[in-house]
């Protein structure tokens, strides 16, 4: 349908749309449109700019959300519409705005769709991704930009997937090394996931339970290292006595002692 451009009262753009049957209709009757220009997109608190009067209803809004069936996955939600961009209001890094310098990707945008009392209900609520500039009309001297945003789905899909909870909460601790031994089952080392430099864990020795204590035999031993230092994990001493008497032995700290009968 040819779109007549009409004048407009001082700050006021767009405030009626013709329909198929000639009568104009109110923008605000038919939905609302805030866009937080000045916010950043998880404010809990934006400040919203109301733009319905920019919105050309005649050319539609658009949206999908959710899924398309009961065994689809939820996809993100999408929005699409058009707004009155002959002022340049909605150029991206135009000085000029009256939002300047907001006017960006990225911005919280909401769109809420009236009731039969006149209730507004939130039926959109997401982040601008593109704001690109069209022309319209034979000459194209009629400036639009059509606005498109994705849902907070959109958002999280872009985002590292989350690790186990346990993981989770000793990251945010921001320790200085994190092994959490959940690397794959055939892995030679572990690696560390606080992302501070630290060096791999790796197996240095494996005792065979056989004969004395010490490094690749014996009892068992299993040694880790880490930035050249090597922390030995199991050490075990063993005395015996072939008549009664007495000795003197100096046992560390967290030492455990087992005489069997």
């Amino acid at each position: 349908m040819p779109y007549a451009r009409q004048a407009r009262a001082p700050g006021r753009r767009g405030g009626t749309a013709r329909g198929n049957d000639g009568t104009r209709t109110p923008y605000a009757s038919r939905a609302q449109v805030l866009i937080a220009w000045a916010s950043e997109p998880f404010d809990p608190s934006p400040a919203w700019t109301d733009v319905t009067g920019y919105v050309r209803f005649e050319a539609g809004i658009s949206g999908q959300r959710g899924r398309q069936d009961q065994v689809s996955a939820i996809s993100a939600g999408q929005l699409t519409l058009t707004v009155d961009n002959s002022g340049g209001e909605f150029t991206v890094g135009r000085s000029g705005s009256p939002w300047a310098p907001g006017v960006k990707i990225g911005r919280r945008i909401q769109v809420n769709v009236a009731d039969q009392s006149g209730g507004l209900h939130t039926r959109f609520d997401g982040l601008i991704t593109e704001l690109p500039a069209v022309w319209e009309g034979p000459a194209g001297f009629v400036n639009l930009a059509v606005i498109q945003a994705a849902d907070i789905l959109a958002w999280l899909a872009r985002q590292p997937g989350l690790l186990s909870w346990t993981q989770q909460e000793m990251l945010a601790d921001a320790p200085a090394a994190l092994w959490s031994l959940a690397d794959g089952s055939n892995v030679t080392s572990a690696s560390d996931q606080a992302g501070r430099g630290a060096a791999p864990l790796q197996v240095v020795s494996q005792g065979d339970g056989t004969g004395a204590a010490a490094a690749g035999a014996g009892l068992p031993l299993a040694e880790i290292r880490t930035s050249g230092t090597v922390a030995q994990q199991q050490q075990t001493q063993t005395f015996t006595f072939t008549a009664p008497g007495s000795f003197t032995w100096t046992a560390p700290p967290g030492t455990l002692v087992v005489v069997p009968g």
